[in-house]
Order: C-alpha cells, then structure tokens, then sequence
C-alpha cells in the first residue's frame, strides 16, 4: 500500500474528512487531495503532523518500517507494538465534527503548545466555574 492509500485509509478509519485533515496541516483541501491521490507528496513537517494526527510512527506511513526498527524503536526485545490503538483511543469514532477537529488541531502540536493549549482551557473552564464533569 502506498501513502497515498494508507492517508486515505487511516483518514477514514478516524472519521475524519479531507477538509479537517488539511485544516490541521494547514493547507488547502486540495492540496491534500493530491496527497491521497499521489499526485505529490506531503513535506516532512506535514509527514510529523500526519504521524501525530494518526498515532502511527513516520515510518509506518512511509512503508518503511521493518521488524527490526520496530524493536528497536519499542525498546522491548521479541514484541512488536501494538498496531491497533488501545481501545481507549478508539472512541474518536463517537466524537462529533468540532470535537475531531479540536483532536486535529491538538495532536498536530508541538509539546510545548500542548501544554499551552490544555493550560488556557483548564484556566476557561475555571472561569467559569466548571469541570469536566460538569458538561
């Protein structure tokens, strides 16, 4: 499978059109429909975020991966990683269009914006007065 399927694929599988992927990749929707149909090719900087938004390694994406960098990688001798996500990342597919692209936009960051991003909606919520169990 090439990248371009295995974008489309993995795009499909979190429920996620084209336009939300492009807007966390911050272009335009068509020029990731070229990526999908293999007409070009993402930049490494989008290939990171894509890897980030998917919860795959770069290498994955590529088709590169082999056993060995696997371990290696994993750091545990004779097991590969799982290669479905634990069943507590697969809830994605029950969350409405706002709350995938908020999901996007977050795992598309730098850690340093993460860190940024949950400060400034923990200091809303206390704001007014609520916590997450509240909504």
């Amino acid at each position: 499978m090439g990248l371009n399927e295995k974008l489309r694929s993995l795009r499909e599988k979190c429920g996620l059109t084209q336009e939300q992927v492009a807007k966390t990749l911050n272009i335009d929707r068509s020029s990731y429909t070229y990526y999908e149909t293999g007409k070009t090719e993402p930049s490494i900087s989008s290939l990171i975020k894509l890897s980030n938004l998917f919860k795959v390694s770069v290498e994955e994406l590529l088709g590169s991966e082999t056993p060995n960098a696997v371990l290696v990688r994993d750091g545990r001798s004779g097991r590969k990683p799982p290669s479905r996500p634990p069943q507590n990342q697969s809830h994605i597919y029950d969350l409405d269009k706002q709350e995938k692209q908020l999901l996007c936009y977050y795992r598309s960051m730098e850690e340093d914006k993460k860190k940024q991003a949950m400060a400034f909606l923990e200091s809303l919520i206390q704001e007014n007065g609520e916590t997450p169990a509240d909504k």
